[in-house]
């Protein structure tokens, strides 16, 4: 059967310049953050034992941007090297990359992309959260299993067993990695993959500034979902919760048009995700070497392909 990881560009991008800046590794970044890119998507393939992959990545501005103009507001300034480094900046760093940012290297890790071998996507005002989910379905219906990696909990609500989509958390400092099925979102949210988008709603997403109902967090949200089963049936109850949420529909309107995901946009087939062929000239070109986990990414294909696991 076939196995698809579709990764989470953006928030991998992010990861991978984090690690780099933990370790102190900043000389040479324009060729350690792709290079160490490929390394990573690399080995998270293989550990989930993955045939096909895909990378997504978000679009400049999502449709959300048009609902609401305060979508994300707080995110859009990218934190550059020195601000996240602060007083621990080392005196002797070139000034040239005092001002970079995860996105300085986005140019060059979709061009190292594409000479691995590994199929990128970014859609036309859609997020990678919204690519991936339309990916997913539509692999799922070929009848692939489908393993999403992010970590944005907007995500759980595409987990299912019966069409074996799942999420990849892939190990990040101790924290071991975790395969997440419906059992584990019940154990990590409380409620079931279905309820994860009015359970957005409700609490609203700090972090994307999304309004949720004043005054419902996470406990109240979950007696809410545990009780009645949806906003819906909720809203039709009479209770004190129920007619707070009467008196906040239109932001619980708003917030539902901010955390659906948009399935309508990325329909690949499988021979789309497969690897491709390896253009070692142009990847040594910019990053001077084959990183070695594209290296071994390729050997497996070779090993897979006796088994006709590649076209």
């Amino acid at each position: 059967m076939s196995r698809v990881l579709l990764v989470d560009g953006n928030w991998f991008l992010y990861r991978v310049f984090s690690v780099a800046v933990y370790r102190k590794s900043l000389i040479n970044l324009s060729r350690s953050i792709p290079s160490q890119f490929l390394s990573m998507v690399a080995k998270d393939f293989m550990a989930v034992r993955a045939t096909h992959l895909a990378v997504s990545f978000d679009a400049p501005k999502s449709f959300r941007y048009k609902i609401y103009p305060r979508y994300k507001d707080g995110r859009t300034h990218k934190k550059t090297l020195e601000e996240i480094l602060g007083k621990d900046t080392p005196k002797d760093l070139p000034s040239e990359l005092r001002s970079v940012d995860p996105y300085t290297f986005m140019a060059s890790v979709k061009t190292c992309l594409t000479a691995s071998g590994i199929c990128h996507v970014t859609v036309p005002h859609r997020e990678s959260d919204d690519v991936m989910a339309a990916g997913s379905l539509h692999l799922a219906e070929l009848g692939a299993s489908v393993v999403i990696e992010t970590r944005d909990k907007d995500l759980m609500q595409m987990v299912s067993d019966k069409r074996r989509i799942s999420l990849y958390w892939p190990q990040i400092g101790q924290v071991p990695p975790r395969h997440i099925d419906e059992a584990a979102v019940r154990d990590i949210k409380g409620i079931r993959p279905s309820q994860v988008r009015d359970y957005l709603c409700l609490t609203g997403d700090e972090v994307d500034n999304i309004p949720g109902v004043p005054g419902v967090a996470h406990i109240t949200a979950l007696k809410i979902l545990n009780e009645y089963g949806s906003i819906k049936a909720a809203l039709a109850a009479k209770s004190k919760n129920s007619k707070k949420l009467r008196d906040h529909i239109n932001g619980l309107l708003l917030a539902r048009k901010l955390v659906t995901l948009r399935t309508d946009c990325w329909q690949p087939s499988l021979k789309e995700v497969a690897l491709g062929d390896i253009d070692e000239d142009e990847i040594v070109n910019i990053l001077g070497k084959v990183p070695s986990g594209i290296e071994e990414l390729h050997a497996q294909k070779a090993l897979a392909s006796q088994k006709g696991l590649f076209s």
